[in-house]
Formats: structure tokens, sequence, C-alpha cells
């Protein structure tokens, strides 16, 4: 499949929110809590870093990444459901470290829940340290690697 990775336009905010609704379809009726996933891409794609994964036809996966002075968080990570297991998570949170390093960013930081525990071991297999818990959400850190 040929898949291209490119930051996000405001044009591709009704397939963003697509591919997200999607990816976190399994888990709106066993989360009760979860907020709504796609709310706000607009204002994120218009503000934030968001690139996206796509193969033309539609997005098969996105990252939103909120930067501040010294770190920034990752609001949201998905990946279409029909394109998992293709590396696409992996490469968007490589893009990810990879601009927060350029930018001079000291780490990468993210909340995940605790009934997605295949979502942790996916972040934990990519370096990110589980910081705390605080009642079913689970905080993680990744120090970025300053580019030279």
């Amino acid at each position: 499949m040929d898949v291209s990775f490119r930051q996000a336009e405001l044009e591709d905010c009704e397939g963003i929110g697509a591919c997200i609704e999607e990816a976190y379809k399994e888990y709106v009726s066993q989360i009760p809590d979860l907020p709504r996933v796609s709310e706000g891409i607009l204002n994120h794609v218009g503000n934030d870093l968001v690139w996206v994964a796509h193969n033309r036809q539609q997005i098969l996966g996105v990252i939103i990444v909120i930067p501040h002075d010294e770190y920034a968080i990752v609001a949201n990570i998905a990946v279409h459901p029909d394109h998992s297991g293709l590396g696409l998570g992996r490469s968007l949170m490589n893009l990810a470290e990879a601009k927060c390093s350029g930018l001079g960013l000291n780490e990468l930081r993210l909340v995940t829940h605790v009934a997605m525990p295949q979502n942790i071991s996916f972040y934990k297999g990519l370096s990110w340290v589980e910081t705390y818990r605080l009642g079913n959400k689970v905080h993680m850190v990744k120090k970025c690697e300053q580019l030279d």
C-alpha cells in the first residue's frame, strides 16, 4: 500500500474526524468517561501540530500534538482499524518526536486509559514511561532527544 505522511490541512478535518471515530469506536461503550475523541479537530489543525498518514483516497492515521514552552502533549493519535498493524502509529509518533526535538522541547506527554492496555503496551514499546495513574487515566512521558 502506498502511504504518505504530511502536515494536516483544513481540508483534511472531515477525514481526520472519521479516522478518529473509527479508531475509538470499540472503546466508546466500554469507557463511560471517554471524551468526544474527534472534538476540536478544526482548532487543532489551525493551531497545533497535526500530521496525517494517507493513501490519497483517505486519512489512515493522525497525530495531534500541542506544543508548550518546554514540552508537548500528544492530544490524540489514531489509526483507522482497517490499517492497523502497518506501523503507521509508530511512524506518526516518530514524526512528532522529531518535530518536538527540532523545536527544542524536552519531552512529550500523553494521557491514556487503563481500559486501553494495548495502547499502554504500544507506548511502552516506544520507550514511553508511565509517570502516574489518576482514576482510570494513565499519564506517560517520553524524553525527546535533541537534534544536533
